[in-house]
Formats: structure tokens, C-alpha cells, sequence
């Protein structure tokens, strides 16, 4: 675990934060074109939160936003493109969060080929989850511990979906199986909605999900949850136990969304669009709606946002055991 003394982690924090007097700059012109890119397919959660940023920062606030779907390779194809792309005026904002930012750059086998952190600002967290392992309605085990016990068996070869063997979830579900020696065989998939139509077809015995893409199939009692991966019940699933109190797992993970910008970006256009986001995140009816819907909303901006993205960086230095080039 990475240990920062008070003055260092001030000097860090102001470092990517937005600048006060950018602000006051800012108050006055057009606001620039906002290209917003999700790095997973159209249909997922984060899509919802795409959908909702968009309606609000162009109704409230007068931006022109271009939503922009960029997924491959567990958000690598989109951090390049944005990192590539030529300034021209137009803002790109990319949707990111534990994978892209606190893994990857500590994932020797990476095909990414910087540190993101080098390169891109958070400008806001927006939310935060556990991951769910969902099976079946019609699957033989009954309870997480039954799965386990089934993956225990010589010869066990029961497969689970992911969103990426470099995402949050399959990190922390392909820890968990080698820790323990399960047939446990990770198939990944480009986005949330493709695991659960993978395990809805029985192609996987379980998937590692969200509950706002699982929800409908709880609802219709066509998927049932075995158990969570936060620290703590979810209070959008209270009957369903952690992995770490059925003492199945070493600790809880949950998964972070986020808004980056490229540092290099004019300070004066992300400080204007920094402040309509803070406007958009402090709405309470965008809150309760979203919240209605299952996201853990955080609504972090500013040294709130970046000190969240250092915490978690220098948390899964000491899970993964590494720092970034090393």
C-alpha cells in the first residue's frame, strides 16, 4: 500500500484539480461541444448514465453532446482513441473507473502502453457498485457455498462470465479461484448485456453482473443471485450475503464509474464543464431517480472526485501487489 504524507497528498490532489481561477474565467463565451464516450457496448449501465448526462448537461446547461461508443478490450480501444485524438475544440469526456484506472496500469500484461492517470483528469465519480454472481433459476446449486463445493470436485469445469479478464469483476472472481484452486473457467464477454444473454442461453453457469442488467431477471424469476462481492450486504439485494461473510472471499470489491478529461484539455472549458457537472450531480430529483434505478450514486467532483481515484489506486496496489511500471 502506497503511504502519503498530508503535505504530499495535498500537493497531489491540487495538481489535478481544476483551478479556482479557471472558473471565474469560464463563466462567460459558448459552451464547447461535449463528446462523450463510453468505452462498452450501447445497453449497459453505463449507457444509462450517458443517457442521463447528456439530457441534462444539453437541457440545463446548453452543451452539444455527442454520445460516442467505443468498447473493446476492457475500455483499452477508448482510452487510446482519446488519448490520440487531435484537439479541436471539441471536449472529450470518457466514462471510466476501477479497471481502466486502478488496474490496468499495475497489470504487467496490459495491452494498454500508459498510465491513464498520467493522462486524463477525473472531473467526477458518479457511482459505485458491488458485482453480483448470478445463475440459472433451473442451476443445480442452490447457494454460493454449493457452487464452490461443486467447483471443488476433481475435474470441476464450470465457466463464468465476465465483461473482461481485465475488469474489476473478472479480476476479482479469477483471484478468488485460484486462491482456492476451483474449476472455475473465466469466458469473457464485450459488455454486461452479453454475459446475461450468455448465461440466460446456459452457454455459462454463472455470471459476475450488475444488479440494474440483472434486475428484470430477477424479476421474472428466470435468474437468481447466490451472492455479492461488496463488504457489506447491498441494500439493493439485503437477502443476498457477501462473498466475504459466507468467508468465501479475503475482501469486498465494489466497482466505480467516473468522468476523465485529457490534462491537456484548456483548463477554461474544464472548468466550465466541471462546474455544470457538479449543478448536474447535486440535482436531488437526478439522485433519487438514479438511485431508484440501483446506482450507488456518488456524485464526487473536483479534490472530492480525485482524492476518491487516488484512494483506489493506491488499495489495489496492495491487492495486486505491484505499482505502476513495476
Amino acid at each position: 500500500m502506497l503511504h502519503l504524507d498530508p503535505g504530499r497528498r495535498r500537493l497531489l490532489i491540487a495538481a489535478i484539480t481544476l483551478p479556482a481561477a479557471a472558473t471565474v474565467r469560464a463563466s462567460s463565451g459558448e459552451p464547447p461541444t461535449l463528446r462523450l464516450v463510453n468505452p462498452y457496448p450501447a445497453g449497459g449501465s453505463v449507457d444509462v448514465w450517458v443517457r442521463a448526462l447528456q439530457q441534462e448537461l444539453e437541457g440545463r446547461h446548453g452543451f452539444v453532446v455527442q454520445p460516442a461508443y467505443v468498447p473493446g478490450a476492457s475500455g483499452v480501444v477508448a482510452l487510446n482513441q482519446v488519448h490520440q485524438t487531435a484537439d479541436d475544440g471539441t471536449v472529450s469526456l470518457l466514462v471510466g473507473g476501477t479497471a481502466m484506472f486502478s488496474q490496468m496500469p499495475l497489470l504487467p500484461d496490459s495491452a494498454l502502453k500508459f498510465n491513464p492517470n498520467d493522462v486524463f483528469v477525473p472531473l467526477a465519480v458518479l457511482w459505485e457498485e458491488p458485482f453480483f454472481v448470478a445463475t440459472r433459476a433451473d442451476a443445480p446449486w442452490r447457494s454460493f457455498e454449493e457452487l464452490v463445493s461443486r467447483a471443488s470436485a476433481p475435474q470441476a469445469r464450470l465457466s463464468y462470465g465476465t465483461t473482461g479478464v481485465q475488469t474489476t469483476g473478472g479480476l476479482y472472481f479469477d483471484h478468488f479461484a485460484r486462491r482456492r484452486n476451483l474449476g472455475l473457467v473465466q469466458v469473457p464477454f464485450k459488455g454486461m448485456a452479453e454475459v446475461i444473454t450468455n448465461l440466460l442461453g446456459g452457454h455459462v453457469d454463472v455470471g459476475v453482473v450488475s444488479y440494474q442488467q440483472v434486475k428484470p431477471h430477477l424479476d421474472s424469476r428466470a435468474l437468481r443471485l447466490l451472492a455479492s462481492t461488496g463488504a457489506q450486504r447491498s441494500a439493493l439485494a439485503p437477502d443476498v450475503p457477501t462473498m466475504l461473510e459466507l468467508e468465501q472471499a479475503d475482501f469486498g470489491c465494489t466497482v466505480w464509474f467516473g468522468l476523465f478529461a485529457r490534462k491537456s484539455t484548456d483548463p477554461v472549458q474544464l472548468a466550465r464543464v466541471q462546474a455544470a457537472l457538479k449543478a448536474v450531480l447535486d440535482d436531488p430529483a437526478l439522485r433519487t431517480r438514479l438511485g431508484g434505478m440501483g446506482y450507488g450514486v456518488l456524485g464526487l467532483t473536483g479534490a472530492d472526485a480525485a482524492r476518491y481515484v487516488q484512494q483506489s489506486n493506491q488499495v489495489w496496489q496492495r491487492i495486486l501487489g505491484r505499482r505502476p511500471g513495476s
